[in-house]
């Protein structure tokens, strides 16, 4: 879609990283995704990570703004989502340390009032 092509910020350690392996073409990598795929799969395997899909870290970069309270229509852009509906219902979940953190708040105002 046309939400699809945007231009976004990433983390300047990220950044770093990247930079190393940029090549000529202008491009980090000239692989598919499939390639890249299988080749993150290795990587998890060889690093003793627990199995997770590549696509799982837009769930986790969704869910991520959402721990860090960006408003909905940036995080919309940067997903590339045309409206917010996929980014809420598909993409952003809770984690269970923010979950903690906002019991602990509500918990607080009960106890102080």
């Amino acid at each position: 879609t046309q939400a699809g092509y945007r231009t976004i910020s990433i983390p300047d350690k990220c950044l770093e990283v990247l930079k190393k392996y940029k090549k000529q073409s202008g491009y980090i990598t000239e692989l598919k995704s499939d390639n890249i795929s299988r080749k993150f799969e290795r990587i998890l395997k060889k690093s003793n990570i627990p199995h997770f899909r590549w696509h799982d870290l837009r769930h986790y970069t969704a869910s991520v703004m959402l721990a860090l309270n960006v408003p909905t229509k940036y995080a919309q852009e940067i997903m590339g989502h045309e409206t917010d509906n996929m980014l809420k219902n598909v993409y952003q979940h809770t984690m269970s340390e923010e979950m903690k953190k906002i019991s602990e708040k509500i918990n607080a105002f009960f106890g102080e009032n």
